[in-house]
């Protein structure tokens, strides 16, 4: 396939249309991405059995995703790679499969709100879902587990790792819900991506960081809503979010203190 073709095949395609692209990652290792077209494809240079070679860089993943993030990018180039429309899952249609899958996971974002229809825990006994389709949101909670949670009531539907079997369906684009407290959600997704690019300035690896940015969080969570007590106000640890001891204008407790 030369340049020319696979132009054609990128005329046909534009940013927001949901796609199938083959190529390359940054690694060099061959790829397949499904999603949305996030952005306008660059051309770029790339690195093709030992030389040089024209190629076009194009950015897809979940929508509402930054291209600028690398699990996006894949490299097209002439003679190993591709890109073509393809047709978007349609909302409740039931996936059963691991968390690591659901294509907001996939996009490794902070700072995406990622909708779905939650079908209930899935395995290999699991044959269909266990639940009608509570529209919830799935975050990171820290250590490698990931949180599902409903909308409506704020209950944790489910704490699991990447591997961890579900049911779960895309949620209707329109869903009443969509714009449901969206300034208070903003405002937390903005604490937990500033706190993961803090906790990466700080050296942490990305696992570290993501670890950091959910203790940050749950830290302000609980200083936003916590109450004096006998011992005074109480005061958690800035980096894992845990219970430090009390404090009160004539003096700080140590938790140790009261343990003894």
């Amino acid at each position: 396939m030369s340049m020319n073709e696979l132009r054609a095949m990128l005329s046909k395609v534009k940013p927001g249309d949901y796609v199938t692209a083959f190529g390359k990652d940054t690694r060099g290792h061959e790829v397949t991405r499904e999603g949305v077209l996030l952005a306008e494809p660059q051309d770029m240079k790339a690195t093709h059995n030992g030389a040089k070679v024209a190629a076009v860089r194009a950015f897809v993943g979940a929508k509402g995703a930054d291209p600028e993030r690398r699990q996006t990018w894949v490299t097209l180039i002439p003679d190993h790679g591709f890109i073509t429309p393809a047709a978007a899952p349609k909302a409740g249609e039931w996936i059963h499969g691991e968390i690591r899958n659901i294509p907001a996971v996939r996009s490794a974002r902070l700072d995406v709100r990622s909708l779905l229809l939650w079908g209930g825990k899935g395995g290999k006994r699991s044959s269909e879902p266990t639940d009608g389709g509570t529209l919830a949101e799935i975050t990171y909670a820290g250590s490698g587990r990931y949180e599902v949670r409903a909308v409506d009531s704020g209950e944790v539907l489910l704490n699991g790792a990447l591997q961890s079997q579900v049911w779960w369906a895309h949620a209707p684009e329109d869903d009443e819900h969509q714009d449901q407290d969206e300034p208070e959600q903003n405002e937390g997704q903005d604490d937990r991506a500033k706190a993961f690019e803090e906790g990466r300035s700080l050296g942490l690896d990305h696992g570290e960081a993501l670890d950091y940015a959910a203790s940050q969080v749950k830290a302000k969570e609980r200083t936003s809503t916590r109450t004096v007590t006998e011992h005074g106000q109480p005061v958690y640890h800035v980096r894992t979010g845990e219970l430090v001891g009390y404090w009160t204008p004539e003096r700080f407790t140590p938790i140790e203190e009261l343990s003894n």
